[in-house]
């Protein structure tokens, strides 16, 4: 590919700075001749806990779709036990086991911010620059449920991405908000223990994937994005807890992006440290450090970088940092009086859900349901959601996710605007509960008594996917006839999520897919 002269002169600048030896910016440039490699990660939220058990259960998977696991040639990312390369030329995406969830394709290099962050389950974690969701992917799966990931992305279009992403591979306990960081750290100051900047930046390392970006790069550079990267940080700062730890990382090579950056951070912000982030690499996986520059006094060979041409990544930078746990802070912004939380959800609602619930979940999955819907149940319009307990409710944001969605309630026969609450004269009207499609994504199959198991090979699965209405054969029928009666049946497809059916009087059964995600 061909490299813009003042690319090429620029980083010339910076490797002798960094003292860097001639033969390594040769090797350096050279790689740009290389192809990129392609990634994904396996979902540890669906497929367990353990790396290695999730890689063999997405074989599984595979297996029932009749392919072989060995043609994607997959080989471990060193710096993400969860991720993987694959062979080019092979479409992993196209598989039944992406529709299901099983794995997110994300660029390697990109999987090591999270990776350094190192979330723990019970941790209030905030992702400053989510979409298009692979880094919110991985914090959701170290959280393990528990805790509260707070997505955040600015640009409308981009965090719908990110909301389908992230209700695809059954997070739980997540937010996704739409705002500025500065509107969320007047909201929520000193609230979390982890964040996240992915910064926008002058994408130099995506030049080898994406030749596009060397245009952009031309057009722009990196002086209208380095004001904007201190500004995200200023208020990522704020938003830390004492203690807490602070991820930056960039997909450039620019010193200006980087080193510098984290340079004028640490005298901005004298309460901060930086970390050895080499530390928190996998064993054996050996990075680069960051590059020491005569002009800086911070010692920036504690941050790592990732270089195209030893590594089989595109170019990465990450610093990690923490805040003094003992600082005085001053917070500039005045905080936002959030609102009071929302009451629980009333006796009418509740008794909706459950006589949907009932038939179908396993009585220790129903009483998790009917404890967490008393306690974190909020009610928006006619939209029912399980509220992270540990984040505190801000009415000012935009959401575009609040926890777990459970599904709508609606009247019956009467319309009501305010559902919860009794008529003024005689009784609430009855109400109807209509499960979520993203609710059942985000359970396991070992949470229903009563489903219909698909395997990965079943052709009603891409009639489904295409929103038709879909047969039930007689021993389906059968079953559900021995069950509880239910007006909604969850399918599950080689073990995991599929769809909820509505059955009918006849073989065929009404198919709830979301229009919206129909192939």
């Amino acid at each position: 590919m061909q490299l813009p002269a003042a690319f090429i002169s620029s980083m010339q600048t910076f490797f002798q700075q960094a003292n860097y030896p001639p033969a390594q910016l040769e090797a350096f440039l050279a790689s740009f001749a290389d192809a990129s490699q392609s990634g994904l990660r396996v979902n540890r939220l669906k497929t367990g806990a353990l790396a290695a058990r999730a890689w063999q259960k997405l074989a599984e998977c595979w297996r029932q779709e009749g392919l072989d696991p060995d043609a994607f040639s997959l080989k471990p990312v060193p710096w993400c036990n969860d991720g993987c390369f694959f062979a080019p030329g092979t479409r992993p995406a196209l598989t039944l086991a992406h529709k299901l969830g099983l794995f997110y394709i994300q660029e390697p290099s990109a999987m090591l911010p999270a990776v350094l962050l190192q979330a723990q389950p019970g941790q209030l974690v905030l992702d400053l620059c989510a979409a298009p969701g692979g880094k919110s992917l991985r914090l959701a799966a170290d959280l393990r449920h528990r805790g509260c990931l707070v997505a955040n992305e600015i640009n409308d279009n981009r965090a719908r991405v990110l909301l389908r992403n992230l209700e695809q591979q059954g997070v739980r306990n997540c937010v996704v908000s739409n705002a500025s960081p500065e509107k969320l750290a007047a909201l929520w100051p000193q609230r979390f223990d982890k964040v996240l900047v992915d910064a926008p930046c002058s994408g130099e390392g995506m030049f080898r994937r994406d030749h596009k970006a060397t245009g952009a790069w031309e057009a722009y550079g990196s002086a209208s994005v380095s004001s904007l990267q201190q500004s995200i940080l200023d208020s990522a700062v704020g938003l830390l807890k004492p203690g807490g730890e602070l991820l930056y990382s960039t997909c450039t090579f620019n010193p200006d992006e980087n080193e510098r950056q984290i340079a004028a951070l640490l005298q901005r912000h004298p309460e901060l440290r930086l970390l050895p982030a080499a530390r928190r690499l996998p064993g054996g996986c050996r990075l680069s450090p960051g590059a020491v520059l005569p002009d800086l006094t911070a010692d920036t060979s504690l941050c790592v970088r990732i270089w195209p041409g030893d590594s089989g990544g595109e170019g990465h930078f990450a610093a990690l940092l923490q805040n003094d746990p003992q600082a005085a802070y001053t917070v500039t912004a005045k905080p936002a009086e959030p609102p009071a939380p929302a009451s629980p959800p009333g006796q009418a609602v509740c008794q909706a859900v459950m006589e949907v619930a009932a038939p179908l979940l396993r009585p220790r999955a129903l009483q998790l349901l009917r404890l967490q819907l008393s306690q974190y149940g909020r009610l928006t319009g006619n939209h029912l959601h399980l509220w992270p307990p540990v984040l505190p409710v801000a009415g000012a944001l935009h959401l575009l996710k609040t926890g777990l969605y459970l599904g709508d309630i609606k009247s019956l026969g009467q319309r009501t605007r305010t559902l919860d609450r009794p008529k003024r004269h005689g009784l609430a009207p009855a109400l109807s509960f209509r499960p979520s499609h993203s609710l059942l994504l985000a359970l396991p199959r070992s949470y229903f008594a009563q489903a219909l198991d698909w395997t990965a090979a079943d052709p009603r699965i891409t009639a489904v996917q295409g929103g038709s209405s879909v047969p039930l054969s007689e021993a389906e029928r059968q079953k559900l006839r021995q069950g509880k009666p239910s007006a909604f049946v969850p399918v599950f497809a080689a073990g995991y999520p599929l769809t909820w059916l509505q059955p009918g009087q006849g073989s065929y059964a009404k198919n709830l897919f979301p229009p919206g995600w129909r192939s």
